[in-house]
């Protein structure tokens, strides 16, 4: 892959992830990373997936009560980042609405940062080139008495010293 360089600019970074809503698993616990229904539901695959994806849930007490109903977590705040979300208040219902209001300060700074570092121009890497190096690796005999860590090191090792070839 040849290294291109891309001329320094001055950015803003704001992107930021904010997902919220009435999701209707209350059988979901983020508070204490549980799911109570099996792990073949989508309350279980939905859990899942935000724990795969890194996003934070934020709501720690209940949104939903109605009257002779157990309250529950029905509505929840995700983030990509943990320190996003800052003093949220559970405030009651509007109108005759059974859900909490949640009110939160979103913080949004933003920050200066430098672009000013080397990228890979995937599209001009000689794959077959990469290939054909692949397969002459023994690989098994190179990692075999590696701990998980070790193999990933020397894995890296392969490839950064390779990656200005192809």
């Amino acid at each position: 892959m040849k290294l291109g360089f891309r001329p320094k600019l001055k950015l803003i970074c704001t992107i930021q992830l904010l997902i919220f809503g009435d999701f209707n698993y209350p059988e979901i616990d983020y508070v204490n990373y549980h799911v109570v229904s099996g792990p073949d539901t989508d309350a279980s695959r939905f859990s899942n997936r935000t724990n795969d994806l890194f996003l934070h849930q934020h709501i720690t007490e209940w949104t939903r009560s109605r009257h002779g109903q157990q309250p529950s977590f029905l509505d929840f705040v995700f983030t990509d980042e943990d320190t996003v979300i800052d003093e949220i208040a559970y405030l009651p219902p509007l109108g005759k609405s059974d859900h909490a209001c949640v009110d939160m300060k979103y913080i949004t700074e933003q920050q200066e940062c430098d672009v000013t570092q080397a990228t890979y121009d995937f599209w001009k890497g000689d794959y077959s080139k990469i290939k054909e190096e692949l397969r002459k690796m023994c690989w098994e005999k190179l990692l075999s008495d590696k701990s998980t860590d070790e193999a990933w090191i020397v894995e890296c090792r392969y490839w950064l010293n390779h990656m200005y070839h192809w």
